[in-house]
């Protein structure tokens, strides 16, 4: 109770985190894909003015996290982690502390995974059991998480001809695709009824796809030439739309309740013929 525990994730990973940590009344901040903007959001804390001044997560929407923040776990959805502590880490002079690394520790995440299964061996319990176990007892909604990466073009072509006319072709698809997300956004950020919105989305459908339910929330990650991609909030579901910034690849995430209801929606959102 001394300390603001806090958890932060890329607007990517799993939300059964979030729902774990909402269960606790732990602040969760939500940021852009990347685990650089963890340590952005880091420094954003240490030197603040204000301890009452909200974070704007990567949807908009403001986190109070109290005047003495401490950081429970930073992650994101490729694995890479950082765990904080009651301890700042300060530097040779003990003038300031930083709340955590600056940069995802894999010896840190593998020493806590080998104290924990050790933990579960003695208790001869194994880490899925442990992990269904937490689930139920906590009736985690999301729970079957997937990505999907979708090739634009090939980039190891080597004829430069053919590379340059496939990359057109890719840029092309991405950005008719991410366009008609994002006006779909913009669209029910200006006023029009979310039923609207769908039928838009459903309009779109390829023929016998399932059709996409009543949707709660959509807008963009980011802004400007910051813009990111598009997520959209269903009541079983959530799934998140964006360009890769590394590859020549569009990710379609989705995670749910059910599996095949899952599967099944993120088909439909990959195949509309846009």
């Amino acid at each position: 109770d001394a300390y603001d525990w806090f958890v932060t994730n890329s607007i990517s990973t799993s939300r059964s985190i979030t729902e774990l940590a909402a269960k606790e009344n732990i602040s969760v901040a939500q940021i852009r894909v990347g685990f650089k903007y963890a340590g952005t959001f880091c420094e954003w804390l240490e030197n603040r003015t204000d301890p009452n001044r909200p974070f704007i997560n990567a949807t908009g929407d403001k986190v109070y996290i109290g005047d003495k923040p401490r950081a429970l776990i930073i992650c994101e959805e490729s694995g890479g982690a950082i765990f904080g502590g009651t301890d700042l880490l300060m530097n040779e002079s003990g003038s300031g502390g930083l709340i955590a690394l600056r940069e995802k520790d894999g010896m840190q995440l593998g020493l806590m995974t080998l104290a924990l299964t050790a933990y579960l061996y003695n208790a001869k319990r194994s880490l899925s059991e442990y992990y269904c176990d937490l689930m139920e007892k906590n009736h985690i909604r999301h729970r079957f998480f997937d990505r999907c990466d979708v090739t634009l073009y090939k980039e190891d072509l080597e004829d430069p001809a053919k590379l340059g006319k496939a990359k057109s072709d890719g840029i092309s698809k991405r950005d008719i695709t991410m366009h008609f997300f994002k006006e779909l956004a913009e669209r029910a950020s200006a006023g029009t009824p979310l039923e609207e919105i769908c039928d838009m989305i459903n309009s779109k459908l390829a023929e016998g796809d399932r059709a996409i339910p009543r949707l709660k929330r959509i807008c963009n990650v980011g802004e400007g030439k910051q813009l990111e991609g598009t997520l959209m909030e269903f009541d079983d579901f959530w799934f998140l739309i964006r360009a890769s910034g590394t590859d020549a690849l569009l990710r379609y995430y989705i995670e749910g309740k059910d599996k095949d209801e899952t599967k099944a929606y993120q088909q439909s959102l990959m195949n509309l013929k846009i």
